[in-house]
């Protein structure tokens, strides 16, 4: 008869399971974090190139289905909807002139989500013709779809030039005479 050592009943589960949580689970593929911001950067340059051009779908493919720009002055647009008719109306600007270069980009470890920000410059002549030059800083946030490519999510920009301030109202050309008080009799 065959000798049965119970410490491999103990053991065996033991390391059956050390196995399992080490060598089963799949790892995250190492990704190369330069090769990915290499990637955003033609993405933005490709994106503000289409914008360049006045190509509304070309701008808004640039984005994921569920993502928000945030522009100065707009309410939020929410999804590709809302974005392209945000894109389809500053498009439409007479002779308007619009670029903007990253100076930064951050990736996750993961290489899944990223973000990067940078200056604008956008020129055109509003409804009576006049001048408008502006110029900011933007920030976007993408996503690495499964196909490989990289939409933004969260996109906003907001102007370096001061708002107008309102102007300051008059002092009335005469004081109030001050009141009188009652008496108490």
């Amino acid at each position: 008869m065959r000798r049965v050592d119970l410490r491999w009943f103990v053991a065996a589960p033991l390391v059956a399971a050390v196995l399992l949580s080490t060598g089963g689970c799949t790892s995250t593929p190492e990704v190369n974090l330069a090769t990915e911001e290499k990637a955003i950067r033609d993405t933005e340059a490709e994106f503000a190139k289409a914008a360049a051009t006045k190509d509304v779908e070309k701008a808004v493919a640039f984005y994921a289905e569920d993502a928000v720009m945030l522009d100065q002055g707009e309410a939020v647009a929410n999804g590709k909807t809302a974005i392209r008719a945000s894109w389809s109306e500053m498009l439409a600007r007479p002779d308007l002139e619009l670029t903007w270069t990253p100076t930064k980009v951050e990736l996750a470890k993961a290489g899944d989500m990223a973000y990067d920000y940078g200056a604008y410059a956008m020129s055109y002549k509003d409804a009576a013709g006049k001048a408008v030059n502006d110029h900011g800083k933007f920030a976007t946030v993408w996503k690495k779809q499964a196909t490989g490519a990289w939409k933004a999510v969260v996109d906003t920009s907001n102007s370096d030039i001061a708002a107008s301030k309102p102007a300051a109202k008059k002092a009335s050309a005469k004081k109030a005479a001050p009141k009188a008080k009652k008496s108490k009799r």
